[in-house]
């Protein structure tokens, strides 16, 4: 069992995406193995499934995992269930993960943020700017990691807001009518 989970680990480690599809095979039909290596095994089944745009297959592996987000591969779990989703322009969907994922209370901030900055994309895609930029200003308020690109990200993404709406032009407040009866 040791050297079936040594070989699914380095193949991953060294990105030999159909090498570690096999080597999880071998590992998840192996006898008796702990939770926490069926875990790892589906997480790095997903990842390579990714990784070969086999979009479908990574979201099953994925949801193998994301059913809890306590651990690291949870978390990273449900947040590529949402962004699978954006890529196959099924919006609605990942607006639905983000906010299933916001409702498991994971510990694990930088997966978090990265929904919400996931969450804005999608906002701006539906064309409501104003809903993007507050929720990208909210990272930036409250996100306390540095160094992990979050921040980063989130005032690149605000930025380029910002300057869309300068270059297409605010909108102008309406003009109140008063009608007179």
């Amino acid at each position: 069992m040791l050297a079936r989970i040594g070989q699914m680990r380095s193949n991953y480690l060294l990105q030999n995406h159909e090498a570690t599809l096999a080597s999880v095979v071998k590992v998840l039909g192996t006898d008796k193995i702990p939770p926490e290596i069926i875990r790892e095994a589906n997480f790095y089944q997903a990842k390579s499934f990714l990784a070969l745009e086999q979009l479908d297959k990574a979201l099953e592996s994925f949801r193998k995992v994301a059913v809890e987000v306590s651990s690291k591969e949870g978390a990273e779990s449900k947040f590529r269930i949402a962004e699978i989703y954006m890529r196959k322009n099924l919006d609605k969907r990942a607006e639905e993960e983000v906010f299933s994922f916001v409702n498991m209370n994971t510990p694990h901030q930088f997966w978090m943020a990265s929904a919400f900055i996931l969450l804005a994309d999608i906002y701006s895609r539906a064309g409501d700017d104003f809903q993007a930029q507050h929720t990208l200003q909210s990272i930036l308020d409250n996100y306390d990691l540095v160094n992990d690109g979050i921040i980063e990200t989130a005032q690149r993404k605000l930025n380029d807001l910002r300057r869309k709406q300068t270059l297409l032009g605010a909108p102008k407040p309406v003009e109140q009518l008063e009608i007179k009866f």
